[in-house]
């Protein structure tokens, strides 16, 4: 099986954003990075005998799929959160500064429901503990 490996440094990463699996059908969850740095897209020809098309410029846009059932997507966001945090202006926290360990603790198996709940405004639902 072909892998691929991307390596990029965090201060090129801003923004991410995470999509939980849904239903059955859904299998995976997405994690969803947005680069700094631009990418230009050569769309290709309709027709050989056409001009090239003109490139089209975007934002470098990276997504990686996890396999539902096998990533803790809460864990994920909680590290690339804290990883990803801007402190003093604009300049991220430095690489050296070590992430908690309770950042990378398992997520309870109701972290999911309670935040449907919350943001559902099912009180009755959220166990206050």
């Amino acid at each position: 099986k072909k892998t691929e490996f991307i390596s990029m440094p965090y201060r090129t990463i801003t923004t991410f954003s995470l999509r939980s699996a849904g239903s059955f059908v859904d299998k995976d969850s997405e994690l969803c990075l947005w680069l700094d740095f631009d990418d230009v897209f050569y769309p290709r020809r309709s027709n050989e005998d056409d001009p090239p098309p003109p490139p089209i410029p975007r934002r470098s846009y990276l997504e990686i799929d996890f396999q539902k059932d096998k990533v803790d997507i809460f864990v994920v966001h909680r590290y690339l959160s804290e990883r990803l945090m801007r402190v003093n202006g604009h300049q991220m926290k430095p690489y050296t500064s070590p992430v908690s360990s309770e950042l990378l603790m398992p997520s309870s198996p109701d972290t999911g429901t309670n935040l449907l709940d919350w943001i559902g405004n099912n009180a009755s639902a959220i166990d206050p503990k």
